[in-house]
């Protein structure tokens, strides 16, 4: 597979009941919206809606046995993108009343951190644009920590952009850790991950836990 298969162009949070159970069962609450596709909705329709997700979790954390304070953002593919967009560009929190530092931990699996050619239908075809529509143009220094996986048969480039950015974290002092899964590739890496001796999901359950 080739990381043009990279989509914010479809999915819905109906497709992780499993994913969500998961991690509910270590005593996490969990929250999974959806966002508008690409292309009839194209950037930033999708990063505000994240943004306004996470704003709603924030104001409704406590009434299902959350902390507003405690909040943890996780992102596959096209999700990782969106998360770590979330957690590097204050325009979107700000719009909310909120900033960087509501975010307590950033974990981003497989993501996209970087827009070259090939995403013009979701992204435009202003390169600028599109430099400034993934976290590798935010990296600064207070940051919250990320962790930042990749597997063994990923899509094209998707594990040069992870230590890339990895790299570029921890270059302005972000606290951020970097994790390679071997034997999986870029679908096999979530689905497995409802499992409870699964290593993705492991990393999860502990980062989010940890102090």
């Amino acid at each position: 597979m080739h990381e043009t298969r990279l989509s914010w162009k479809s999915g819905d949070k109906n497709q992780y009941p499993a994913f969500a159970n998961r991690f509910a069962k270590e005593d996490i609450a969990v929250v999974v919206p959806s966002y508008r596709l690409a292309p009839k909705y194209p950037h930033p329709a999708q990063i505000d809606d994240v943004a306004a997700a996470f704003a709603w979790t924030v104001t409704h954390a406590k009434e299902f046995g959350g902390d507003p304070t405690n909040i943890t953002i996780v992102g596959h593919s096209a999700g990782g993108h969106l998360v770590s967009l979330l957690a590097s560009d204050d325009q979107y929190l700000k719009q909310h009343g909120l900033s960087l530092a509501n975010i307590r931990k950033v974990i981003s699996i497989s993501g996209v951190y970087w827009i070259g050619e090939g995403f013009e239908n979701v992204f435009g075809t202003d390169p600028e644009q599109r430099r400034k529509s993934a976290a590798m143009a935010h990296i600064k220094p207070g940051l919250p920590p990320f962790l930042i996986s990749y597997c063994q048969w990923d899509y094209l480039t998707l594990p040069l952009q992870a230590r890339q950015f990895h790299a570029a974290l921890n270059k302005v002092g972000v606290n951020a850790e970097l994790l390679y899964i071997p034997a999986e590739n870029h679908i096999s890496e979530i689905v497995r991950a409802v499992r409870p001796e699964d290593p993705t999901a492991i990393a999860i359950v502990k980062a989010i836990k940890s102090n």
